[in-house]
């Protein structure tokens, strides 16, 4: 008798874990698997526009916004004022906005 063959094909662990089969060169997390997440994009540094910045303070409640230039880690320094309170605040490439 033929043994049955109890695991499940390539297609239905890519739809149930979001995964799918790695077509980048090898790396330390395919090479032992030869899968890769579907959701993880490459790794690289992120980089907002002024405009973006900008918007991004002011959604986090701030007014009378002066971007005053972007730094060597791609953040960004804005002049921003809450109430009648000047404060200066960074934005990360990832639109957090921060008190300094």
């Amino acid at each position: 008798m033929a043994k049955s063959d109890t695991r499940r094909s390539d297609s239905s662990r890519a739809s149930r874990g979001g995964l799918q089969p790695a077509s980048r060169p090898p790396t330390a997390a395919t090479e032992t698997t030869g899968w890769v997440r579907a959701e993880e994009p490459p790794a690289r540094d992120v980089f907002l526009a002024e405009g973006a910045a900008k918007a991004a303070v002011e959604a986090d409640g701030y007014k009378r916004i002066t971007v005053r230039g972007r730094g060597p880690s791609g953040t960004w320094r804005v002049k921003a004022y809450r109430g009648n309170t000047e404060v200066v605040v960074t934005v990360e490439g990832t639109g957090s906005v921060t008190v300094e």
